[in-house]
């Protein structure tokens, strides 16, 4: 990488590739992170900067800016010269913030942040309304922006593995194909999440949730819902309506039934209830499930009815990760017409 003294010399005069104000502002990020290994190329007498390695040029302006991993530490305000991108991405560095002024790049679609030490993201940011990508995950986010809630063009939105205690209201983030919020500190799903119809996966795992809102049943589309690792004691009866579901995974939580509900998922192929306190037979409900690949249920006081049907049920499916405990009172499972 060029000293702090060697890459102040660049003369943006020189070079007619881009307007001048987006030259100095390229300059401006090279000069605040000296440190950072920016390929020698940057700053180059006699170089253009759209050849700079990250920097791409479309119609005479800079449309897209690529520096993954390069050690930068601070984004300057003059950022917001760059008023033609469309992507930014800044992933894996030692970020803990952004300007205010990135909140000007009102043509940005792409933005990656993640894989930082952001603490926080500017209120700004909600200005970007043609934003179809947010990568924020892995940072130490506590909070973002009310306005995200306005980027109605989203299709992604990744929140992954910060420090969240709230999320943002998803109402009408009705285009999102990609949301994640595991691992972070969620006591409350985010409200509207109902409206979310075309994800695929809702990944939830690893929070503080004590419940889940029963409008997760119009998320017909998911397939892969993962609740696992967080403090729910029950799952609402509308998750029923999850009828494309695959996985279902509701593992070390505070679960003190398997609801009937999940019989209804008709396509779910991999269940897992392991680590619950959950007493007694498994229900019959699960017989109507066609659970090809995965049942586990260890480390629960589920027991396994002595039955010809669930014998039969489990021998069918690949993974079965059991408690072996088959329930000791058959006669308690004879339908109820039979009993005085």
């Amino acid at each position: 990488a060029a000293s702090p003294t060697e890459v102040t010399a660049y003369d943006c005069a020189s070079q007619s590739a881009i307007p001048q104000p987006e030259c100095a502002a390229l300059v401006a990020l090279r000069n605040a992170n000296p440190a950072a290994t920016f390929n020698p190329n940057w700053l180059q007498t006699g170089s253009s900067p759209c050849d700079w390695t990250g920097v791409t040029c479309a119609g005479g302006s800079v449309t897209e800016l690529q520096l993954t991993g390069i050690g930068l530490t601070n984004i300057p305000a003059s950022i917001s010269a760059l008023t033609r991108l469309t992507h930014l991405g800044l992933d894996q560095n030692q970020l803990t913030g952004a300007p205010t002024q990135i909140g000007a790049l009102s043509d940005l679609q792409f933005l990656d942040l993640s894989n930082n030490q952001m603490v926080s993201v500017p209120v700004s940011i909600g200005n970007l309304t043609n934003l179809d990508q947010l990568w924020l995950n892995n940072n130490q986010l506590t909070s973002v922006p009310a306005g995200v809630s306005n980027l109605v063009s989203l299709t992604v939105l990744s929140l992954h593995q910060n420090q969240l205690t709230a999320a943002p209201n998803v109402q009408a983030l009705v285009r999102l194909t990609t949301f994640s919020l595991n691992d972070n500190q969620l006591a409350l799903a985010p409200i509207g999440i109902g409206s979310l119809v075309s994800l695929t996966q809702l990944p939830l795992s690893r929070n503080l949730l004590v419940t889940v809102p029963a409008e997760i049943g119009n998320m017909a589309g998911l397939t892969n819902l993962s609740l696992n690792e967080n403090r729910l004691i029950a799952v609402p009866g509308t998750i029923a309506g999850l009828s494309q579901l695959s996985i279902l995974d509701l593992s070390n939580n505070q679960l003190l039934t398997v609801s009937s509900s999940i019989g209804a998922l008709s396509n779910l192929t991999q269940l897992y209830v392991g680590a619950n306190p959950i007493t007694g037979p498994l229900p019959s409900s699960l017989l109507a499930l066609n659970l090809v690949e995965t049942f586990w249920f260890q480390d629960t006081g589920l027991c396994v009815p002595n039955t010809p049907a669930f014998t039969g049920w489990l021998a069918g499916i690949t993974s079965v990760n059991s408690t072996n405990v088959t329930c000791v009172a058959p006669r308690a499972f004879l339908p109820s017409i039979h009993r005085p």
